[in-house]
């Protein structure tokens, strides 16, 4: 008798066929869909999509290996690093500023600075920080809408081993001395444009008028009231070079305080490690992963 091979066997494929799906069940375990009957043998194929997508070609291909030494170092940039490393935002800028100090770090409002000079000015800012008292752990309060020397200020107090509390600028009395007071902060640089917020407040905050009160001016030339220190023209003349300490500024220490909006109470302080921001800016980095160095990106 001819005797078919067991890998056709027709013979046995009805029996063993799949059953309908009410005789099917899902396997908690593995997910996967096992059969109900103990003859659960046959498996059978698994059915070919069709996604309407034409096979990529060797230009699809050579496109994709393009990306994969930028996806390797996003991968790398995500692994957590030890908190003992040596690095900060204020080194990320000295970096930049020791590498590309011609180019354009900052556009706004028809004004531009470089790397270069945005290091340069944030040492000043510094150096008249720590000349005032303000050391490495020390909270300094920062009331400043958005503009270049905002960002300058940030990488000042990063440069001192301070940390800067970003205050939300529509915070008017009790929240906003809640914010300058739950973090003691030692000084509060504010921006002219929000010195009546300021002086509505100072009466309830434990600072200081006279060295605790940090002014920059606005585009307006408004000057700084009799209360507070003009921080440009403190710095003016201030030595630009980097400063030394901030070598030791480790990735455990925090970097900044953001606070909550206060729909329900006042608002909350998040604390923001050097680590945390720095892995945050990586991130946000991989998405102009294809941008030239001549491109400008709109935040």
């Amino acid at each position: 008798m001819n005797r078919v091979p067991p890998a056709i066997s027709i013979s046995t494929m009805r029996e063993t066929a799949t059953p309908p799906i009410s005789q099917r069940f899902t396997n908690p375990l593995t997910s996967d869909i096992a059969l109900a009957s103990p003859r659960a043998c046959y498996v059978p194929p698994p059915k070919q999509v069709r996604t309407g997508q034409p096979p990529m070609g060797i230009g699809d291909i050579a496109s994709t290996l393009v990306q994969v030494p930028g996806l390797l170092k996003l991968k790398k940039g995500m692994q957590p690093r030890p908190k003992s490393d040596k690095d900060c935002i204020a080194r990320l800028v000295e970096d930049k500023a020791e590498r590309f100090g011609e180019r354009t770090a900052v556009i706004f409002e028809g004004n531009s600075v470089t790397w270069g000079e945005l290091n340069a000015a944030a040492n000043r800012y510094a150096r008249t920080l720590e000349d005032l008292g303000v050391a490495r752990g020390d909270t300094v309060s920062v009331l400043m809408e958005n503009r270049i020397e905002f960002l300058t200020t940030v990488v000042a107090l990063s440069k001192l081993g301070a940390v800067a509390g970003l205050i939300n600028t529509n915070l008017r009395e009790q929240p906003l001395i809640h914010c300058v007071t739950v973090t003691e902060s030692k000084k509060c640089v504010f921006g002219g444009e929000l010195t009546e917020a300021i002086q509505s407040v100072k009466s309830e905050l434990h600072l200081a008028e006279g060295s605790d009160y940090l002014f920059v001016p606005d585009s307006d030339g408004t000057p700084a009231p009799n209360w507070a220190q003009d921080l440009d023209a403190a710095s003016a003349e201030r030595e630009s070079a980097n400063l030394p300490q901030t070598g030791d500024v480790t990735l455990g220490e925090t970097a900044c305080y953001i606070f909550t909006s206060g729909t329900t109470g006042l608002p909350k302080a998040a604390v923001l490690s050097n680590r945390r921001f720095m892995a945050s800016a990586g991130l946000a980095a991989s998405a102009g992963r294809k941008v030239t160095q001549e491109a400008s990106l709109y935040i």
